[in-house]
């Protein structure tokens, strides 16, 4: 049979343990599954990136990543050639913050 792990565990005899953070396991946002991985899919807020759901999935950005960051022409956020960020108060929005040699609000331009 199959051992039933404590939650925070998995694998075959319960021997690896999730990722955790001071806020919890799977940073209190994912779910721990039965491999003893992070499914941060599976956040009931926003959209966070394994392994350990810390950190905001591609294309988020906020404080529980669930501000949409601005995507250019080719669907990458910021074109792929900058940093999304949170900005404003209420509502919070994103806004592109360009690698050198980029500009435009979606760093779509060369310098």
């Amino acid at each position: 049979g199959a051992c039933e792990c404590e939650y925070g565990f998995g694998g075959r005899a319960c021997e690896v343990a999730c990722p955790a953070t001071e806020q919890g396991i799977c940073h209190s946002v994912g779910v721990c599954n039965a491999q003893g991985q992070c499914d941060c899919a599976l956040a009931t807020l926003g959209h966070w990136a394994p392994p350990a759901c810390v950190e905001c999935a591609e294309g988020w950005t906020g404080a529980h990543c669930s501000v949409p960051c601005p995507r250019g022409a080719n669907g990458r956020p910021c074109s792929g050639a900058g940093d999304c960020v949170a900005a404003g108060r209420s509502p919070i929005t994103a806004e592109c913050v360009c690698y050198t040699g980029y500009s435009g609000a979606l760093c779509e331009a060369e310098c």
